[in-house]
């Protein structure tokens, strides 16, 4: 399994290491918004599943697990990728577009 590989490589990747600034990505885990990084700020938000949104930056903390989002009323704030069970709380829908340049 994807598990095991990692587990295998010698470390567990971080659940933000699949995410990047720009990646819009569905709520399927009703996250809650807060306005830090931090687990302990305040509370913006909880979003539905369903919801869209935009990754505006990666989270430094430890637990690789924290994303600044914007969502499409323009409310932006921290939230997890995960919940503390492990279950993912965002999914990807579209990667953030990249100029690639074309074989000549």
């Amino acid at each position: 399994s994807f598990e095991d590989h990692l587990a295998v490589k010698g470390h567990l990747e971080q659940p933000t290491s699949r995410f990047s600034i720009g990646d819009q990505c569905e709520v399927i885990g009703g996250a809650l918004v807060r306005e830090s990084e931090d687990l302990n700020s305040r509370k913006v938000a909880q979003l539905e599943d369903g919801c869209r949104v935009e990754i505006l930056e990666i989270g430094s903390c430890q637990s690789g697990k924290r994303l600044a989002i914007k969502d499409s009323h323009g409310l932006q704030g921290w939230l997890s990728v995960v919940a503390r069970t492990g279950e993912p709380l965002l999914r990807l829908v579209q990667k953030a577009w990249r100029q690639k340049r074309f074989p000549e």
